[in-house]
């Protein structure tokens, strides 16, 4: 049987506070929950419910609460939302709340940026073997197989003479997204970009800095046949944090386009790499439940309100 919870409305303020959110302009419409991938993977995040938990004053209930841990940090639930709540937001500051409250100490927090990074190095795999592969179907996630498998990005010598030949075109196509200037070639590898991204943790695998250099020296070739292009989770953090707003989530989507376009990938990758995607969200949720020890009852019986 559920435990019955009361709200707690003076808690309300505090928890707007933490993650800057106004949780009190949510009506519920569930877009935010419709467009969540780890949602769609396996219906064991909903960015709605933890909202209205917020505005029930549950802190208590939500730093301890499993789903705040499936989160990839993609946005794309505070990106859709028509009334600006912002529940990335929130879970990002559920997360920090349950760290300095030790619910979770910092060496299991270690641990989960380790499986964040594992997480995205077999993304990189995943994408390398779709695109070489266009039948070819993930049969079960083999996580420490594919998280062991090597990462072949040789760095070779750039001759600045063969890029010479389409390189205005290549940085012209680069440089706009449906006709918006993306201000690609206004960027000083500062490195802000990188420094935000949630996807960031090994150079080779990627780097939107490293990517953005590379359109801009229009190494057409390397990077349409990349697997790397394919990680973006669109976050548009990079683009955020840009002193010059050069636009790095809109750029990669151009890329991602001229790659399908000029035939480097063919038109039923996208399909295939969603999919993989689904099966791979689901195994990363059920390997954040063995890393906190989540048990089935604590992820099932959710706190009913008052």
């Amino acid at each position: 049987m559920m435990e019955i919870v009361r709200p707690r409305p003076e808690l309300r303020e505090t928890i707007m506070g933490l993650g800057e959110t106004d949780i009190n302009l949510c009506y519920t419409c569930s877009s935010c929950v419709c467009e969540c991938p780890v949602n769609i993977a396996t219906n064991r995040l909903s960015p709605r419910s933890i909202v209205w938990m917020a505005n029930l004053g549950l802190l208590d209930e939500l730093v301890s609460l499993p789903e705040i841990w499936y989160c990839l940090g993609c946005n794309r639930c505070s990106q859709i939302c028509p009334m600006t709540v912002k529940p990335a937001n929130l879970i990002s500051s559920l997360q920090w709340e349950a760290r300095c409250r030790q619910i979770v100490s910092e060496e299991t927090f270690r641990k989960y940026k380790t499986l964040c990074f594992e997480l995205h190095r077999i993304r990189w795999r995943l994408a390398s073997n779709c695109l070489q592969d266009r039948n070819f179907v993930l049969n079960g996630v083999r996580w420490q197989e594919l998280f062991e498998a090597p990462v072949n990005t040789a760095e070779e010598a750039v001759s600045f003479e063969a890029l010479a030949a389409d390189s205005k075109e290549f940085k012209e196509a680069a440089d706009n997204y449906l006709g918006d200037p993306t201000n690609a070639s206004v960027c000083f590898t500062c490195g802000g970009c990188s420094s935000v991204c949630p996807v960031f943790y090994d150079r080779k695998i990627f780097d939107p800095l490293r990517i953005l250099r590379m359109a801009n020296l229009s190494m057409k070739g390397d990077i349409l046949d990349s697997p790397s292009i394919w990680l973006c989770l669109a976050c548009e953090k990079c683009t955020n944090a840009c002193t010059q707003r050069v636009r790095g989530h809109l750029i990669i989507r151009r890329l991602q386009e001229m790659a399908l376009e000029q035939g480097f990938v063919d038109n039923e990758f996208p399909r295939r790499w969603k999919e993989v995607q689904i099966a791979l969200y689901a195994r990363f949720v059920e390997k954040i439940d063995s890393l906190f020890n989540f048990n089935q009852s604590e992820i099932e019986e959710q706190p009913a309100a008052t």
